[in-house]
């Protein structure tokens, strides 16, 4: 049974990063939209988002409903442009400036969905 109980993430620099010891918690200010994204980050809304990104629930995208069965970048039948653009979509709901970032590798061409 799931739970909407908070999941606690942490953030550690990896081992190589060098550490400002004067940054302490007292020096550090919060930003309040990655305080709101954690705040919704609970056990039902990660099983919800995985179960509509494998294509077992639908979601909307522009105004439209869908079923996500394939993100394969490089299958005929893959759905990846409107599993980018259901990010977007999300990203842009949480307050944040969404933007596509292009790339390309020797096998095709495709984009991610960024924010700010």
């Amino acid at each position: 049974m799931m739970s909407d109980k908070t999941i606690n993430y942490i953030a550690r620099p990896p081992p190589s990063a060098k550490v400002n010891l004067a940054a302490t918690p007292a020096s550090l200010t919060k930003n309040a939209k990655v305080e709101k994204m954690l705040g919704a980050v609970t056990e039902a809304a990660v099983q919800l988002a995985t179960e509509q990104l494998s294509g077992e629930k639908q979601v909307t995208i522009d105004g439209a409903l869908e079923t996500l069965s394939s993100r394969h970048t490089y299958r005929d039948d893959s759905q990846v442009q409107k599993a980018t653009q259901y990010v977007y979509e999300q990203l842009r709901t949480m307050g944040l400036t969404a933007s596509y970032a292009n790339w390309t590798v020797e096998y095709g061409a495709n984009r991610s969905p960024t924010a700010m």
